[in-house]
Order: structure tokens, then C-alpha cells, then sequence
């Protein structure tokens, strides 16, 4: 039974209608681009790389016990940015180098 379901990454303005098959996405139709992916091929697909990524990205860190204070997605290049504790930032950095994952790690001062 097919069925569709719309989805709104929390990684930007998209929205994308995802229509699945018995549980298997069938097909992902942009329904919403932002900015950053306006004009994008395969838009959608790019998308959910994106929120996949953010996604593996913090779980990583908090299953290394890392606190992320906050993150977001910047730049042209939709670079994902963390920003830790001071004294989490090393460590932080390492385990997302260490499980190929492409962030920017910023050490800021707890609750600053």
C-alpha cells in the first residue's frame, strides 16, 4: 500500500512529500526549496544527505558524552558548524574526524 508522508528537515526551509510503498520510499518529490537548494539537481536526495549527516554528526558526539550547546548549517557550502564546551571542542573534533564526518567544532565558554 502506497502511502506519502511530508517532511520538513530541521536543516533548512525544504519541504519534500515522500511517498513509500509497503515501507520503502518509492519517491521524494520537492514540494519547498529553500534557498540553498532551490535549483539543485536532485534536490530532494541532497536534502536528506544533508539532515543524515547533521544527524550522524551528533550522535556521534553524544554517544562520546560530548554536550552540544548548539549547531547549525552554513555557508554555500552547507557546512555543518557544532559548537561544545571549551574543554569538549578537542575531543569533539577528533571523533567527528574520526568517523569521516565533515563539521566545523567551535569551543565556547558553558552557557556562552
Amino acid at each position: 500500500m502506497k502511502t506519502t508522508t511530508r517532511w520538513r528537515p530541521d536543516t533548512c526551509g525544504c519541504t519534500i512529500d515522500q511517498t513509500w510503498d509497503d515501507g520503502t520510499l518509492v519517491a521524494s518529490t520537492m514540494v519547498i526549496a529553500c534557498a540553498a537548494h532551490f535549483g539543485v539537481t536532485n534536490a530532494p536526495a541532497c536534502v536528506l544527505e544533508e539532515n543524515q549527516h547533521k544527524n550522524r554528526s551528533l550522535n556521534a558526539l553524544e554517544d562520546a558524552g560530548i554536550i552540544v550547546q548548539a549547531w547549525r548549517i552554513e555557508g554555500a557550502e552547507r557546512k555543518l558548524t557544532v559548537e561544545v564546551s571549551v574543554e569538549q571542542a578537542a575531543p569533539a573534533a577528533a571523533i567527528l574526524a574520526s568517523t569521516g564526518v565533515h563539521a566545523r567544532v567551535i569551543g565556547k565558554p558553558m552557557g556562552g
